[in-house]
């Protein structure tokens, strides 16, 4: 029994506090040997136990996985580092749901907390590389638009392609130690105000803003939850209002009108596209050459390069789970998905490694509850 345990650890200690370690700086980002590493353990696990039951939620992940393995091949060709991304994802739900499910709860939270602690070293080194070794890509000067001059510092990332993909993962990081807070009654003070300062750090205005709203959200829920019908009445009415305002915007905002462009394309693409290209989409990775320009919106990029098959299947997916902790998952989902709607990627094990801890704690809370 020891054994057993020693080995859930080794495998989950390998997935999921590395699950966000993408470096492009080195040949070859050490996320996928982590993760490997740690799903050949689990596999051993998998075949020395003596029962192994998969739950909905693996039963759904698995399917999606089954969707993007076979038909991105027969009605697409995807980008190969597009397609093993958003396939490696969902390996990474799968296996450390199931390896999950067979861990004690306090292991659990140590491995959780562990994703935290072993990122910020590495995002503090990221803001500080980055933010000291500016690229001077195009002379914003001279074609007087100094206000942008502000991109020179998101370009030179050693994660991902630029910072707002760490915006992205930080983003998920706070949001997540906000979940575990609530579930440990710890309060992470240092923690929290690093993950403050570095998403800041990144320059990104959708995490920003995605921080900001949904933090604001968090702290008066309460509130919101006993005005809700009044506040829901006042939305619509300000969603109305505000849309032109934020159509005259795009005029004003380069990257602003870029993200109405997208929709825009994304129309004319639906609007034009054959049958098959609609229905199981282009390929992963192969939204550009549709379009013109990169999908960015996490929603328009499932739609054109999974098709409308994919993206049904998941939203079936991360509905189920939001269902199956009581909308407790939508805590790191709902700042995610505002997050996405300005940008948007494939490459997230970190955010299903999160899902997969908190469907996992939710359902022993529920059945302590009952």
């Amino acid at each position: 029994m020891t054994s057993k345990i020693s080995l859930n650890y080794l495998a989950l200690i390998f997935i999921i506090p590395f699950s966000g370690f993408y470096i492009t700086k080195l040949p070859l980002s050490p996320i996928y040997l982590f993760i490997l590493i740690g799903v050949y353990l689990s596999t051993i696990l998998i075949f020395i136990s003596n029962k192994i039951k998969l739950s909905k939620e693996v039963v759904l992940a698995i399917a999606l996985l089954f969707y993007f393995l076979i038909f991105q091949q027969i009605f697409s060709i995807p980008n190969i580092s597009a397609y093993v991304n958003f396939s490696f994802s969902i390996v990474v739900f799968i296996v450390s749901h199931i390896i999950l499910n067979k861990t004690n709860t306090n292991t659990i939270i140590n491995i959780s907390q562990k994703l935290i602690f072993f990122s910020i070293p590495l995002l503090v080194y990221e803001a500080y590389y980055r933010i000291t070794n500016p690229v001077f890509f195009v002379d914003f000067e001279e074609k007087g638009r100094e206000d942008l001059a502000f991109y020179y510092f998101k370009m030179n990332s050693i994660m991902y392609q630029d910072s707002n993909f760490v915006g992205l993962f930080i983003l998920s990081l706070f949001f997540f130690l906000l979940y575990l807070k609530q579930f440990t009654f710890k309060n992470y003070y240092i923690s929290f105000s690093l993950l403050i300062i570095l998403i800041f750090a990144t320059i990104s205005r959708a995490s920003i803003l995605s921080l900001v709203l949904f933090s604001f959200l968090y702290i008066f829920r309460q509130k919101i939850y006993k005005y809700r019908i009044a506040i829901f009445i006042s939305s619509i009415i300000l969603a109305f209002l505000l849309f032109p305002i934020l159509f005259e915007y795009r005029t004003i905002d380069d990257s602003f009108s870029t993200k109405f462009g997208i929709f825009d394309r994304t129309f004319e693409y639906i609007s034009n596209a054959n049958f098959v290209h609609v229905l199981f989409g282009v390929g992963f990775g192969n939204a550009v050459e549709v379009l013109d320009i990169g999908a960015h919106n996490f929603f328009v990029t499932y739609l054109v390069e999974s098709g409308v098959l994919g993206l049904l299947l998941l939203v079936v997916f991360w509905s189920y789970m939001l269902y199956k902790t009581r909308f407790k998952a939508g805590i790191i989902m709902f700042p995610f998905l505002l997050n996405g709607m300005s940008l948007a990627s494939g490459a997230i094990p970190y955010l299903y490694a999160m899902f997969a801890v908190i469907l996992v704690l939710e359902l022993r809370r529920n059945q302590i509850a009952k």
